[in-house]
Parts: structure tokens; sequence; C-alpha cells
């Protein structure tokens, strides 16, 4: 481990985690950052708290290049405009354009990862390009599905091109990650998952931040 980085180069796995929209480290509450990115964050904190090491990519943000954020972990701004929302019509060439940055930084730094971690389905598909070119097991989150927010909500307007690359990832991904059985339900019944790909892990809780106290005591300090 360098003191520089707090990065231990000898410890294994290295896993490559895809948050190519959003940053963790982006300002709570805008548009493209909300809970996905405090989970992704306190995850990768305790990935490397328990001696992984991470590289967290993404395009968005205004950090530098490649800023240590945590020990074991770093946080990788790719060179790659990436504007949401996306028009189909440019999908297939950004999400190109952004593997093809991601495939750049790795060679000129002689880096290799154990596994790939994408959140969202756009990180999916970026996932899904690392999973062929580097022989990888690639594991996915969606956090949110196009064809449910279609559902349950009638001012949503989710693009069928979306919908149908949340299948093909459902299809292709070597395991997938939902926080709720429900969730796990709406993959098995609206996308047609493997229920043998699918882990339920429930969303942690910060015991530092979060902890049961009086109510009426936290009323009066509120």
């Amino acid at each position: 481990m360098t003191a520089e980085t707090g990065y231990d180069e000898t410890a294994v796995p290295h896993i490559a985690m895809l948050s190519i929209h959003s940053s963790p480290l982006g300002p709570l509450g805008t548009r493209d950052t909300g809970g996905m990115s405090v989970y992704i964050r306190e995850l990768c904190q305790w990935l490397g708290a328990h001696g992984h090491t991470v590289d967290i990519f993404t395009c968005a943000g205004t950090s530098p290049g490649e800023v240590s954020i945590a020990p074991n972990v770093r946080l990788v701004r790719l060179p790659v405009r990436f504007e949401m929302p996306i028009a189909t019509a440019r999908l297939q060439s950004a999400v190109e354009n952004v593997f093809e940055a991601l495939e750049v930084y790795r060679q000129q730094r002689g880096r290799t990862y154990d596994l790939i971690h994408s959140h969202y389905w756009l990180s999916g598909v970026v996932g899904a390009m690392a999973q062929t070119r580097w022989h990888r097991p690639h594991i996915t989150m969606f956090h949110t599905l196009a064809a449910m927010k279609n559902r349950s909500c009638s001012a949503e307007n989710e693009s069928a091109d979306r919908i149908a690359h949340e299948r093909w990832l459902a299809a292709t991904a070597d395991h997938m990650v939902v926080p709720t059985q429900r969730e796990m339900d709406n993959l098995l019944g609206v996308y047609q998952a493997r229920q043998e790909k699918i882990s339920v892990i429930p969303c942690g809780v910060n015991l530092d931040l979060f902890r049961p106290k009086d109510r009426q005591r936290s009323r009066k300090a509120l």
C-alpha cells in the first residue's frame, strides 16, 4: 500500500465498479446524484476495508481524473462527455466511447480486473462490453427498472430501447443483485430472468449515522 494513494496493488480481487452517469462524489439531491451514489460510495468503502481494491469509473462530476476516496478505493473520471438523457440514436456510440476510454485507462496503467460490477442499465451496457473483452464475470444492479416505472407511474415514459437493454442484461449478466424480494419478482416476471442468477441483498444502515433515539428528545433537538 502506498502512502500517497492508500491503495494496495497486491490485494485481490480487483473490482471495476461502473457508475457512468452519476458520480459517488456528486452533490446529493441534484438530478443524477441520489440514493444510488450513496449506495456505491458506501459499498466501495466497505469492500476496500475488507481488503478488496476498487476502481469506480464515472463520466460525471468535476473530480480530478483519479482520486483516492477511501483505503483501497479510487474514483476515476473518464474523459468522455456523457450527457443525460441520451438519445437512442446516440446510445451505441456513446457507450462504445465510454468503454474505449475505460480500456485506454486500463491499458495505460497496466491494470487488470477480476470482477465487473455495474450500476444502472447504462453502466450495465458498458459492463457487458468489458465482460466480453476482458473475459471476466459481470455483476449488475439495476436500481430502477424501466418497465416497472412505466407501469406504476403514468408520468413516466421510459423507452422501449431501455427496456430491451435491461431484458438483455438480465439474460447476459453473470449475476444480478437486488435489494428486495419484490424487485427479484419483477425481474423474474417481467424480464424472464433466471432466479439462480439473482441475489437479494437488502440495503444496510450506517449505525454511525443512524440509530434509535427517544422520539420526544429527537423532536426537541430538531
